[in-house]
C-alpha cells in the first residue's frame, strides 16, 4: 500500500496500520453479526482509501456497544470511528448493508 517494502519510521502510528486494524473490525462484525454473503472490499482515491464491508442483513445496523463491560469486547466500531476519517453504513439494494470507512494516507 506504501510502495515501500519496509515502514520507514517504524515507532510512529502509520495509516496502513489504522487501515488493516479498520478492515478487520469491520469484515469480523460482518461475519459475527451480518447475515452470509459477506463481502470486502478496499479502494483508494488520491490520498484517501475506503474500506467497504456489505453483508446481507440490512435490517440489523451495525450499533456501537452501550453499557458493557470493557472486558467482553464489543467496542470494534469505537474503535473505526477514532480511526478513521469519516465511517458510516448504508442500505443499498437487494437487501444489503455496507459499513465503511475511510483512512486518509498522511
Amino acid at each position: 500500500m506504501t510502495g515501500q517494502a519496509t515502514v520507514e519510521r517504524p515507532e510512529q502510528d502509520h495509516w496502513s496500520e489504522r487501515l488493516v486494524l479498520i478492515a478487520d473490525e469491520l469484515a469480523s462484525n460482518g461475519l459475527r453479526h451480518g447475515t452470509l454473503p459477506v463481502a470486502a472490499a478496499l479502494s483508494r482515491y488520491a490520498d484517501q482509501w475506503l474500506i467497504a464491508v456489505s453483508d446481507a442483513s440490512p435490517a440489523v445496523p451495525p450499533t456501537p456497544a452501550q453499557g458493557r463491560d470493557p472486558g467482553k469486547g464489543g467496542f470494534g466500531l469505537y474503535l473505526v470511528a477514532d480511526l478513521s476519517a469519516r465511517h458510516g453504513w448504508t442500505t443499498a439494494g437487494r437487501g444489503q448493508k455496507t459499513a465503511w470507512a475511510v483512512v486518509v494516507a498522511d
